[in-house]
């Protein structure tokens, strides 16, 4: 689809830079979301936390490696303690060889960390006194635990699911705000267009006029007045197209731009007259604002991860117990099968403890410090959510009085268009004043822009819709990623 939709617009520009490609808005729209910088931009972030999300997820699995050490050499002289407790300096020349194959694994019930593995090393001695030796571990299992009052891997899970959660909103609202840019720009461009066309069709009938008046001046059935008149019309309208052009030059650049198209291209765009209505309840849109949108999922992963540092806090300025076991078994010979005959048991176990026993406040501080922020996020995200339904309510409101703006808003331009073609042949003909046909040029041009700008608000406001709830009431269905 993005391919076809990108050789859709970009290759009639390559084919022929003199005949007009049409694109509707829907078309620009499709545009924007497949070739976009801004698209990219939201293809990339959300590439970066999905990738940030796979990243942790990998680490819940068991984690399998092997390493070594082949060989570690040394030959040197150093302090060692004799049998009877003397010291003296021994020379060494000593070479170490080992390897390690060990699975660590998450414990994400308790917070601690499991891990099974076994091992062999190996000492060759060149000294004097040659031998070689071998210890093995041909198995030990052992597991430990910063803490054993906090488990932040069960919360590290809770969060890093909502992170997610937050970046495909988030891609979702970027692409929909994409649609509302593409929007925006369009009817500008289109708003310069119909600009641009009122103010040369303004020009031309202006010219007709002056040419009959100035005919009726030389059979005197029109005063020098009324010829003057037209001229500063003609030449205001003259530098109305000049401003007009301008105006279509710059929105033009803009619209291209953000389209990521050829600075070349000739267009050509048409609104559609035609527009589909259906019905947004308000109550609906609050329910999916609040299950869809970025900052619903936002909001709740800052509250748990306040949540998680509180209790965080609470754990480290309490008493803390570390844990540590192991058990396995092991065995030493001067050859490697010796080294596996025989076993004995290797097993430690290992509890600290840190107590807390003066700390002059600093602890309390602690815990207190991370409850106001607490609170001071509740009130944000309170404040937030008020201003999310605000938009959402506004917004409904709008579409429900949209459809009677356009009905009217085209009424007034077909009237305002009757009004100016009865004023024009009226005042060529000398019964109508300058001050009458002027009045009519000026409320026909009004009617026809105001009737863009209705048009224009029903589309923003259709996207407004769905970038506010990331759902489509048209099809009445959720958003997805895509």
């Amino acid at each position: 689809m993005r391919i076809f939709v990108v050789l859709f617009i970009v290759l009639p520009f390559q084919l022929s830079a003199q005949d007009k490609t049409k694109i509707s808005l829907d078309v620009a729209i499709e545009t924007a979301k497949q070739s976009s910088r801004e698209q990219r931009i939201a293809e990339h972030t959300y590439s970066l936390s999905y990738w940030t999300y796979q990243r942790y997820k990998a680490g819940l699995n068991p984690r399998v490696a092997i390493s070594g050490t082949l060989p570690n050499y040394y030959r040197t002289i150093n302090p060692i303690t004799l049998p009877n407790g003397a010291s003296d300096f021994v020379s060494q020349n000593i070479a170490s060889s080992s390897l390690n194959l060990s699975a660590t694994q998450s414990v994400a019930i308790t917070g601690g960390t499991l891990s099974v593995g076994t091992s062999l090393y190996r000492i060759d001695n060149f000294g004097s006194y040659k031998n070689t030796a071998y210890t093995s571990v041909p198995f030990t299992i052992s597991y430990s635990q910063q803490n054993i009052f906090f488990n932040p891997i069960k919360w590290d899970k809770k969060v890093e699911s909502l992170k997610i959660s937050e970046a495909e909103s988030k891609k979702i609202e970027s692409i929909e705000e994409i649609a509302i840019k593409t929007t925006e720009l369009y009817c500008d461009l289109l708003q310069a267009e119909t600009r641009l066309r009122l103010d040369l069709q303004n020009e031309k009938n202006i010219i007709d006029l002056l040419r009959a008046l100035e005919a009726r001046l030389e059979i005197g059935t029109s005063q020098l007045s009324e010829v003057l008149q037209s001229k500063v019309s003609l030449i205001n309208a003259q530098k109305s197209i000049s401003n007009s052009k301008l105006d279509l030059k710059v929105a033009k650049h803009a619209f291209l731009r953000f389209l990521d198209l050829p600075l070349a291209s000739n267009i050509e765009l048409a609104l559609p007259d035609s527009v589909p209505f259906y019905t947004v309840d308000p109550e609906v849109a609050l329910q999916e604002s609040r299950q869809n949108k970025y900052f619903s999922h936002n909001f709740q992963r800052r509250e748990l991860e306040l949540k998680k540092e509180l209790l965080k806090t609470k754990a480290e300025t309490a008493p803390v117990v570390s844990i540590m076991a192991n058990l396995g078994l092991t065995q030493t010979g001067q050859r490697a099968g010796d080294a596996y005959q025989n076993l004995l048991n290797n097993q430690s176990v290992s509890m600290g403890f840190f107590l807390p026993i003066m700390d002059w406040g600093a602890n309390k501080a602690s815990r207190k410090r991370i409850q106001a922020a607490m609170e001071v996020e509740k009130e944000l995200i309170s404040q937030q959510s008020l201003t999310a339904e605000k938009e959402v309510v506004y917004a409904c409101a709008r579409w429900e009085s949209i459809v009677e703006q356009i009905r009217l808003a085209k009424l007034a331009n077909v009237v305002a268009n009757e009004t100016y073609e009865i004023a024009r042949q009226k005042y060529s003909t000398g019964n109508y004043t300058f001050s009458n046909f002027n009045f009519a040029q000026l409320e026909k041009d009004r009617a026809a822009l105001e009737y863009l700008a209705t048009m224009r608000n029903y589309w923003i406001t259709k996207y407004q819709i769905r970038y506010l709830t990331l759902y489509d009431f048209e099809m009445r269905r959720k958003l997805k990623v895509l």
